[in-house]
């Protein structure tokens, strides 16, 4: 990454990718990114109450070049979609404490915490 910058490009994710290298025989990635994917995989990243997506198709070829099973992001929030227990997919880290979150259209959010349980079968979330 450039010492200068406020982000990330292209070039850097291409970077990271090439230090990562494939993934080795029974290994499992996962995705830890300050900015959500568009989708990881089949499933979807956040999204606006009116179903725009609101991830980044950047991010999202690279958790799949990378091998990604799945991704926690941080931003933006996720509008529409709670989190489920199973498997981790793509989903948002909520915020623990300090102020609520709203949503576009003006609903505040709670504050809430994500536990996740990871073992030999993979990430799972755990409600």
């Amino acid at each position: 990454m450039q010492a200068a910058a406020c982000g990330f490009d292209q070039a850097d994710l291409d970077m990271a990718a090439e230090e990562l290298g494939a993934s080795a025989s029974g290994e499992s990635r996962w995705l830890l990114s300050w900015h959500a994917p568009v989708k990881v995989g089949g499933t979807l990243g956040p999204r606006t109450e009116a179903g725009t997506a609101l991830g980044s198709t950047l991010v999202a070829r690279f958790a799949e070049r990378i091998g990604a099973k799945g991704a926690l992001y941080a931003w933006p929030h996720d509008e529409a979609k709670a989190v489920e227990a199973g498997p981790l997919g793509v989903a948002g880290v909520p915020r623990l404490f300090g102020p609520r979150l709203e949503t576009s259209a003006g609903a505040q959010v709670e504050n809430a915490l994500l536990l996740l349980e990871v073992g030999s079968d993979g990430v799972r979330v755990v409600l």
